[in-house]
């Protein structure tokens, strides 16, 4: 007597290639892998936080530094904005802690909104910058990218940057943009910036 053949635990592309296995079955197996997934989503969302800022409110948030930059493009446009010179390199940007959920957590900051320049070849960066106390532990400067190669128009842009969860919890983030060259005035307006989970393990030391 021939011995009976030992219970195989099929994969999933193993039971695609098998004829005599009933494709209801495969059907149903997808269809609860589908449902478990969702659950876990729903059970396990994502944190978001979001600033945002068009420049138009007369009083601005007590989070938002450097009002000053605040300007009126035209007395009959009434469209604000944040605007950098020389004299004034520093856009309005947001000053926080790092908000309670995500401490101790890996995040990602985006940042996006629209940027007028008067020079093509002036260079703007999205300034991410992290202290504590006295202490500065982490600071990047991102490139704006010109979408368009278009001067004196308003272009659309995003950057973005992990941080990772070894960051002390009690830390204070600024961001802001930076116009480092200070040679040529440079507009920023529609600010939203974005503190997003990210679930996965941090290659840094805690």
């Amino acid at each position: 007597m021939k011995p009976e053949k030992e219970d195989h635990i099929y994969t999933l592309y193993e039971y695609r290639k098998v004829p005599n296995l009933p494709m209801k079955a495969l059907t149903i197996f997808l269809t609860l892998l589908i449902l478990v997934s969702k659950t876990l989503a729903q059970n396990n969302p994502v944190i978001v936080y979001s600033f945002a800022n068009n420049f138009e409110d007369s009083i601005q948030k007590p989070e938002w530094m450097n009002p000053n930059t605040i300007s009126l493009d035209e007395p009959n446009n009434r469209n604000h904005f944040s605007r950098m010179t020389a004299a004034s390199p520093y856009s309005s940007g947001i000053e926080v802690e790092i908000p309670g959920d995500l401490r101790r957590t890996n995040f990602r900051i985006s940042v996006q909104g629209i940027i007028r320049i008067a020079n093509s070849n002036s260079n703007n960066q999205v300034v991410i910058s992290i202290s504590n106390g006295d202490s500065a532990i982490f600071w990047k400067g991102m490139h704006v990218p010109d979408s368009t190669g278009k001067i004196n128009a308003w272009n659309p842009f995003i950057v973005s940057t992990l941080v990772p969860r070894s960051i002390p919890v009690k830390s204070k983030i600024k961001i802001f943009l930076w116009n480092s060259d200070g040679k040529d005035t440079a507009d920023v307006d529609d600010l939203e910036i974005k503190f997003t989970e990210v679930a996965f393990p941090s290659f840094l030391p805690k």
